[in-house]
């Protein structure tokens, strides 16, 4: 009993001396850092130093080592040393029961104050932990217009939460290894994009496209019902950009849309194909995008009767329209408005430039023709047809006098093919001797 009232007041009289001093009590941790029996000039010390540690990120199989800036993570040690010292200062009893419970073995854990900057919600939300080992299957149903979609992604995000509480607690381990929780980074993201798009491609696929044909303005409807529109345009889908991407199946707009439109057409009056696949084509992009669905006009205006297949390079002529191309490489280069022959006829079929001038005078018109092309002799005239700009006279007082520019669009000439002026050099500088000639009624 003596030896237990001894070691009683031993305690008593060592609690005492310590609570009178700055000392911390024993088994006080900070996280998982000791800090028992030192003086806060020690602790922060000790604080400064474990502030500056890498953090280990333990994810699966592999490791990371972070310095706590790349996290966004500071140690706030003014408030985290005002917490200790609050504890230090507390009233004498309440230090003398923490130091008596603490000779008993009781441990005491207090944690740092943290501070979390913007970086570190940005590291969570953008740092994506990808343990995939293959790639999503895709299958496009092109008869259906579906995409069937299946997902073989492992790709993974920490739980910031999880990753705070463990920094709280596990403050001061060496080293500082921390092995967060992780949440699934697709969170069914990717099938809800999928069904989505299935459902632009239903509202696609499930209305009629309206077209409008004008021919010289008298306007004709025309429809591509739903099942047409489902052969007419087929689907694809691009994984790296997310993206449905529409193609025109050519076949079928052969087969479905130019062949019930060919009726319309004659040589030189055709629909503008290239335009017209186009605006079929946006129609469907336009449906996809969920914008105001619109008719599509279709215009049969005047066309070349040829396309571009005569040679690497020549002209064709089309009396009927009053229109010439020129044709380079199997495209046309340029198109200009002609005036043809009233007086006498010019002639059609198959030519090639026979001679050039800078400027020819005829002796049957009497005019001077700049930037002579001839193309055919005439035997039983004895003269030339060509093509040239305007012609011109000089009156008997000196002056130039121009036939009227008025006349380019409709047939005004004795045969010959007359162009604007500007348009004629701009022909002259193409032709070239032999060139073929092409000229339809």
């Amino acid at each position: 009993m003596r030896r237990l009232l001894l070691l009683v007041a031993i305690l008593f009289i060592l609690a005492c001396c310590a609570t009178t001093t700055i000392l911390t009590p024993p088994h006080l941790y900070l996280g998982e850092m000791a800090i028992g029996l030192q003086t806060p000039a020690q602790i922060e010390k000790t604080v400064a130093q474990s502030s500056a540690q890498p953090v280990f990120l333990t994810i699966r199989d592999r490791r990371y080592q972070l310095k706590p800036q790349d996290l966004g993570l500071s140690v706030n040690r003014p408030k985290t040393m005002a917490t200790i010292t609050a504890l230090v200062h507390q009233s004498l009893p309440r230090r003398l029961i923490r130091f008596l419970k603490a000779i008993a073995g009781e441990k005491t854990q207090l944690l740092p104050v943290l501070d979390f900057s913007a970086s570190y919600y940005q590291f969570i939300d953008q740092t994506v932990f990808d343990f995939t080992l293959q790639p999503d299957i895709f299958v496009v149903d092109n008869v259906n217009k579906q995409i069937a979609y299946q997902t073989n992604a492992q790709r993974w995000k920490i739980d910031g939460d999880d990753l705070k509480t463990q920094l709280f607690f596990r403050f001061g381990s060496q080293p500082l290894t921390i092995e967060p929780l992780l949440r699934n980074a697709d969170s069914g993201q990717k099938q809800h994009q999928i069904f989505s798009q299935n459902q632009q491609l239903k509202d696609l696929f499930s209305q009629p496209l309206h077209l409008v044909i004008n021919d010289n303005q008298t306007l004709h409807s025309y429809t591509i019902t739903p099942d047409q529109l489902k052969t007419l345009i087929s689907i694809a889908y691009n994984n790296q950009q997310e993206q449905i991407n529409l193609r025109l199946n050519e076949p079928a707009f052969q087969r479905s849309v130019l062949a019930n439109l060919q009726s319309r057409f004659t040589a030189d009056r055709r629909l503008d194909v290239a335009t017209l696949r186009a605006d079929i084509l946006n129609a469907a992009n336009g449906r996809l995008q969920a914008s105001p669905d619109q008719v599509i006009v279709a215009t049969i205006g005047n066309q070349p009767n040829t396309q571009g297949e005569k040679a690497d390079r020549y002209i064709e002529i089309d009396l009927s329209q009053q229109n010439m191309y020129l044709f380079e490489f199997g495209r046309v280069k340029a198109s200009y408005r002609i005036s043809s022959g009233l007086y006498r006829p010019t002639p059609t079929g198959t030519f090639k430039i026979i001679n050039k001038a800078p400027n020819a005078y005829s002796e049957f018109y009497h005019v001077w023709m700049p930037y002579w092309m001839a193309f055919y002799y005439e035997k039983a005239t004895d003269s030339y047809y060509g093509i040239h700009e305007l012609p011109y006279w000089i009156t008997d007082n000196g002056q130039k006098q121009q036939r009227p520019r008025e006349f380019i669009g409709s047939p005004h000439t004795g045969g010959c093919v007359s162009l604007d002026i500007g348009a004629a050099q701009t022909v002259y500088q193409f032709a070239q001797i032999d060139m073929p000639v092409y000229i339809f009624n």
